[in-house]
Protein backbone atom coordinates (compact mmCIF):
# COMPACT_ATOMS: atom_id res chain seq x y z
CA UNK A 1 0.00 0.00 0.00
CA UNK A 2 1.97 2.96 -1.04
CA UNK A 3 0.81 6.40 0.41
CA UNK A 4 2.02 9.17 -2.17
CA UNK A 5 2.22 12.98 -1.97
CA UNK A 6 1.28 15.43 -5.30
CA UNK A 7 2.63 18.91 -4.18
CA UNK A 8 1.45 21.39 -6.83
CA UNK A 9 -0.92 18.83 -8.46
CA UNK A 10 -1.73 20.84 -11.48
CA UNK A 11 -3.82 18.99 -13.58
CA UNK A 12 -2.87 15.38 -11.89
CA UNK A 13 -0.74 13.86 -14.39
CA UNK A 14 1.71 12.90 -12.03
CA UNK A 15 -1.49 11.83 -9.58
CA UNK A 16 -2.96 9.98 -11.86
CA UNK A 17 0.68 8.29 -12.92
CA UNK A 18 1.04 7.45 -9.10
CA UNK A 19 -1.97 5.85 -9.10
CA UNK A 20 -1.64 3.84 -12.76
CA UNK A 21 1.75 2.70 -11.30
CA UNK A 22 0.61 1.24 -7.87
CA UNK A 23 -0.30 4.08 -5.47
CA UNK A 24 -3.67 3.09 -3.78
CA UNK A 25 -3.30 6.18 -1.66
CA UNK A 26 -2.59 9.92 -2.85
CA UNK A 27 -2.61 13.17 -1.97
CA UNK A 28 -2.96 15.77 -4.50
CA UNK A 29 -2.52 19.41 -2.91
CA UNK A 30 -2.94 22.25 -6.04
CA UNK A 31 -4.00 25.94 -5.24
CA UNK A 32 -5.11 27.09 -8.65
CA UNK A 33 -8.69 27.78 -8.79
CA UNK A 34 -8.33 26.23 -12.58
CA UNK A 35 -6.14 23.50 -12.05
CA UNK A 36 -8.10 22.36 -9.53
CA UNK A 37 -11.12 21.78 -12.09
CA UNK A 38 -8.97 20.17 -14.55
CA UNK A 39 -7.40 17.88 -11.30
CA UNK A 40 -11.20 17.08 -10.23
CA UNK A 41 -12.51 16.05 -13.54
CA UNK A 42 -8.96 14.16 -14.76
CA UNK A 43 -9.46 11.95 -11.78
CA UNK A 44 -13.07 12.05 -12.40
CA UNK A 45 -12.44 10.69 -16.24
CA UNK A 46 -9.68 8.50 -15.21
CA UNK A 47 -11.91 6.45 -12.84
CA UNK A 48 -8.74 4.87 -11.37
CA UNK A 49 -8.19 2.18 -8.14
CA UNK A 50 -6.75 4.86 -6.21
CA UNK A 51 -7.73 6.64 -3.62
CA UNK A 52 -6.90 10.32 -4.88
CA UNK A 53 -7.56 13.10 -2.09
CA UNK A 54 -7.57 17.03 -3.01
CA UNK A 55 -6.16 19.59 -0.53
CA UNK A 56 -5.70 23.13 -1.21
CA UNK A 57 -2.90 23.61 1.09
CA UNK A 58 0.10 20.94 2.61
CA UNK A 59 -0.77 21.64 6.30
CA UNK A 60 -4.01 19.99 5.02
CA UNK A 61 -2.12 16.37 4.56
CA UNK A 62 -1.21 14.21 7.41
CA UNK A 63 1.21 11.38 8.79
CA UNK A 64 3.97 10.45 6.04
CA UNK A 65 4.41 9.31 2.43
CA UNK A 66 6.13 6.63 0.83
CA UNK A 67 6.59 8.57 -2.02
CA UNK A 68 6.60 12.66 -2.98
CA UNK A 69 6.41 14.47 -6.60
CA UNK A 70 6.75 18.01 -6.99
CA UNK A 71 6.76 19.13 -10.58
CA UNK A 72 7.16 23.06 -9.63
CA UNK A 73 9.65 26.24 -10.33
CA UNK A 74 12.58 26.72 -7.80
CA UNK A 75 10.85 29.94 -6.09
CA UNK A 76 8.12 27.20 -5.11
CA UNK A 77 10.18 24.16 -4.74
CA UNK A 78 13.31 25.24 -2.41
CA UNK A 79 11.18 26.83 0.61
CA UNK A 80 8.62 23.88 0.43
CA UNK A 81 11.58 21.25 0.65
CA UNK A 82 12.48 21.32 3.94
CA UNK A 83 8.27 20.61 4.67
CA UNK A 84 8.36 17.88 2.19
CA UNK A 85 11.16 16.10 3.50
CA UNK A 86 9.35 16.03 6.80
CA UNK A 87 6.65 13.98 5.28
CA UNK A 88 9.20 11.49 3.73
CA UNK A 89 9.28 7.87 5.59
CA UNK A 90 12.25 6.84 6.02
CA UNK A 91 13.60 4.93 2.71
CA UNK A 92 10.89 6.97 1.00
CA UNK A 93 11.28 8.91 -2.29
CA UNK A 94 11.22 12.21 -3.62
CA UNK A 95 11.17 13.01 -7.02
CA UNK A 96 11.47 16.74 -7.90
CA UNK A 97 11.25 18.54 -10.84
CA UNK A 98 10.96 21.67 -13.14
CA UNK A 99 14.27 23.67 -12.33
CA UNK A 100 16.94 24.45 -14.47
CA UNK A 101 20.32 22.69 -15.18
CA UNK A 102 21.96 25.44 -13.47
CA UNK A 103 19.90 25.30 -10.34
CA UNK A 104 20.80 21.70 -9.87
CA UNK A 105 23.62 22.36 -7.38
CA UNK A 106 21.46 24.31 -4.96
CA UNK A 107 19.37 21.95 -5.15
CA UNK A 108 21.85 18.62 -4.12
CA UNK A 109 22.89 21.17 -1.34
CA UNK A 110 19.97 21.77 0.09
CA UNK A 111 18.41 18.22 -0.17
CA UNK A 112 22.16 16.87 1.12
CA UNK A 113 21.58 19.17 4.14
CA UNK A 114 18.08 17.70 4.96
CA UNK A 115 19.69 14.48 4.93
CA UNK A 116 18.30 12.57 1.50
CA UNK A 117 20.52 10.81 -0.71
CA UNK A 118 20.79 12.03 -4.62
CA UNK A 119 19.36 8.57 -6.38
CA UNK A 120 19.33 9.95 -9.76
CA UNK A 121 19.40 12.58 -12.46
CA UNK A 122 17.49 13.63 -15.68
CA UNK A 123 17.41 16.50 -18.01
CA UNK A 124 15.70 17.77 -20.70
CA UNK A 125 15.98 20.91 -22.53
CA UNK A 126 17.89 22.37 -20.12
CA UNK A 127 15.29 20.96 -17.05
CA UNK A 128 16.16 18.42 -14.59
CA UNK A 129 14.32 16.19 -12.57
CA UNK A 130 15.74 14.45 -9.56
CA UNK A 131 14.90 11.85 -7.30
CA UNK A 132 16.06 11.40 -3.61
CA UNK A 133 15.77 8.37 -0.48
CA UNK A 134 15.08 9.42 2.68
CA UNK A 135 17.72 7.47 4.46
CA UNK A 136 17.02 8.59 8.20
CA UNK A 137 15.92 6.19 10.52
CA UNK A 138 12.62 7.21 11.23
CA UNK A 139 11.90 9.59 8.28
CA UNK A 140 10.91 12.36 11.05
CA UNK A 141 13.94 14.00 11.70
CA UNK A 142 14.02 17.72 11.02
Amino acid sequence: HTRCLDFGAGTGILSLAAARCGARSIDAVEVDDAALYTLKRNIQVNELDANISIQRDLASCEGQYDVILANMYMDVLLPSLSSLVRRLRANGRLWISGFTIEQRDEILQETRKLGLTHANSDTHDGWVGMSFINVSITGDRH
